[in-house]
């Protein structure tokens, strides 16, 4: 795979160029990781490579031949597949239709259900996935539903396949089979492209990677040659020894504990426990399905509970509907962003303020 003088403008009232000049080269059968900080060019540069918008400068070729991809089935009729950093599913679909959407088995003109079910059922075996084929994917995990994301790229015997931050919502035991099935792709000549802002994935398992930084290209590093250092400095432009460092004490107050929850159970979790401090950072830890996303979503009031009692600042707080939980003066940012983060037909500015519209109300 190559790319020359790869640029992206997108048009508007202030036009934004997203990539300027991007210009590497990939072998056959490599692992290479694309690296910047957030907002450096990266997915505006596999959205380009898998034709989902056009480049507006420079061209792409794959072995030796210029593509140029109207739209991101050409890309996937030509052996390019990609796994989305965002999921993208039918919900109210099984798990075998999502997976075999579009390339659905038939016999005499009609579906063929039982082989579409077995085709899929294969896949997730081979990722060692703990749900069917006939599951609802709308009940599915979002680590379960990046699964299927994967067994998507599986399933199109790509040559080129790239992956955009795939372990963000996967278990360590998930992590280690998508590796193992990667470094199978890798043996058979599969070509691999892959985002990632964790350092012990990039080192362990990539052959290269290349740096993005505002949009332009920086650098190419053999990382058997590199250290975790020479990467940062690359990505961020300054010296590692001024990266993530306090500069200011801690503004935790011990003696002043603004959230006790106290036996909280629901359906995922029992009986858990625990105080926040005024101005604390307090992080919870698990295995996906440990029910972290839950507790949150409890204390919040967009799930049920079944026991336990909540206090924010010494009141005991009984959240029936998130409604509550924004009158009180608690926010959740969801696990779920695409789905439950935002309404896409809106603007920026009312997705903004649509929990504050109070606000701006006239009398």
């Amino acid at each position: 795979l190559e790319a020359k003088h790869l640029g992206k403008v997108y048009e508007g009232k202030v036009p934004y160029t997203a990539l300027h000049d991007i210009n590497f080269q990939v072998e056959e059968g490599e692992f290479v990781a694309i690296m910047g900080p957030s907002g450096s060019g990266k997915s505006t540069l596999l959205n380009i490579l898998h034709g989902v918008f056009p480049a507006s400068s420079g061209t792409v070729k794959i072995g030796g031949q210029e593509v140029h991809f109207a739209n991101a089935s050409e890309a996937i009729n030509f052996g390019i597949a990609k796994v989305h950093q965002e999921i993208s599913v039918i919900p109210e679909m099984t798990v075998a239709q999502n997976l075999m959407l579009g390339k659905e088995p038939c016999k005499r003109g009609l579906i063929d259900h039982k082989k579409m079910n077995q085709m899929a059922q294969e896949l997730l075996e081979k990722l060692h996935c703990s749900f069917s084929a006939e599951d609802k994917i709308g009940d599915l995990t979002a680590g379960e539903k990046q699964m299927i994301g994967i067994a998507k790229a599986l399933q199109l015997n790509a040559k080129v396949i790239s992956f955009d931050e795939p372990t963000a919502s996967l278990s360590d035991a998930e992590v280690k089979i998508l590796f193992e099935i990667i470094h199978e792709l890798k043996k058979s000549g599969v070509t691999i492209l892959y985002i990632s802002h964790k350092m012990d994935e990039i080192f362990e398992h990539c052959d290269r990677a290349t740096i993005l930084r505002d949009g332009k290209y920086i650098t190419t590093l053999e990382l058997k040659n590199c250290t975790e250092e020479d990467l940062i400095h690359a990505m961020v432009g300054r010296d590692v020894s001024l990266f993530a460092k306090r500069t200011k004490p801690s503004r935790c107050d011990k003696n002043n504990v603004v959230l006790k929850v106290k036996n909280l159970t629901g359906e995922a979790f029992q009986n858990v426990s625990f105080e926040l401090n005024k101005g604390e950072i307090l992080g919870f830890f698990g295995l996906v399905g440990a029910g972290r996303t839950e507790v949150m979503r409890a204390i919040y009031g967009a799930d049920k509970t079944a026991g336990g009692t909540v206090e924010y600042n010494g009141k005991l707080l009984n959240c029936k509907k998130p409604t509550d939980a924004v009158q009180a003066g608690i926010a959740l940012i969801s696990e779920n962003r695409k789905e439950e983060g935002v309404i896409p037909n809106l603007s920026n500015m009312d997705n903004i303020a649509i929990s504050s519209l109070k606000k701006y109300q006239k009398s």
